[in-house]
């Protein structure tokens, strides 16, 4: 870490991801440490997670480093919805790590977000993208792969619709900037990698050499049979309807949602202080 990191880190200090406290300087959070093992991706598991499973034919290689669960669900709904855009830095961070851990420093020339259609406000895959561009010291580009119109919601449909909803949707307008270069997109979640393939597709045909994938969760697996396409689908409205709780200032009800860590923390701190009074004697009375 150069010393201007390390000043900013100082009056900026990093919180965790999970239940939004200040960390320890450079350690995890020791409240949210089984939540971090239980949904952390590692070793190998982060290099094409699942990926027999998914539709990523156009893309060489996925980085993911976390499994999609309900606590994740929880995060990511607090920064895509709510607009907690100062959790970018530490989800670059780990993305980042994995990305040099397993592809190296040179695995691109180009790092360029996931695009959403100019009616949207929401600018999580971009601040991703340029945060993790940075860390790798590599080029970073909003402007050259675009979203051309607006789409149904990926979650409300069946995966056999996913891969229409997208067709043709994705382009780029400036090819002289990808031509024989190795791309890197970003995104924050991957679940049946329709997205992701179609932005390749684009960039691809638009003369990029290579096109890899980094996102910071992946679903534990894309569904095989129509009755696993159906949970799939179940659990992933579940999770978007918990995610829209989350943006509307409601509790999600998930145990690792940071409104109960909180609580928790406070209850514990009150029973503590409690048990404090009840063990110091009475002092005489004068």
């Amino acid at each position: 870490m150069d010393k201007a990191a390390g000043v900013m880190e100082l009056m900026f200090p990093p919180h965790c991801l999970f239940c939004g406290e200040v960390k320890p300087f450079r350690e995890n959070c020791p409240d949210c440490a089984e939540l971090e093992t239980k949904n952390r991706l590692t070793g190998e598991r982060r290099f094409n997670y699942q990926f027999l499973t998914r539709s990523t034919k156009n893309v060489t290689a996925t980085i993911s480093s976390y499994i999609y669960s309900d606590e994740v669900a929880n995060l990511i709904a607090r920064y895509k919805f709510r607009r907690y855009y100062t959790m970018a830095r530490e989800m670059a961070k780990i993305m980042a790590a994995d990305i040099l851990e397993l592809l190296g420093a040179d695995c691109c020339d180009l790092v360029l977000p996931v695009p959403a259609h100019e009616s949207g406000v929401s600018q999580h895959s971009a601040l991703l993208a340029k945060r993790v561009a940075k860390i790798l010291e590599k080029q970073y580009s909003n402007e050259i792969l675009t979203k051309g119109k607006e789409t149904k919601p990926q979650h409300r449909l069946s995966f056999a619709e996913r891969a229409e909803n997208l067709k043709g949707v994705f382009s780029v307008i400036k090819a002289e900037e990808v031509e024989n270069k190795r791309i890197l997109l970003c995104d924050d979640v991957m679940t049946s990698g329709n997205t992701l393939n179609e932005c390749a597709a684009a960039l691809l045909a638009a003369g990029a050499a290579e096109v890899l994938a980094a996102t910071f969760a992946a679903t534990s697996a894309s569904p095989r049979s129509s009755g696993d396409e159906q949970r799939q689908s179940d659990a992933e409205k579940r999770q978007f309807d918990a995610e829209k709780q989350a943006s509307d200032g409601k509790d999600s009800g998930d145990e690792g949602g940071s409104r109960k860590l909180k609580k928790k923390k406070s209850s514990d701190k009150k029973r503590k202080n409690r048990k404090k009074k009840a063990e110091k004697p009475d002092e005489p009375r004068t």
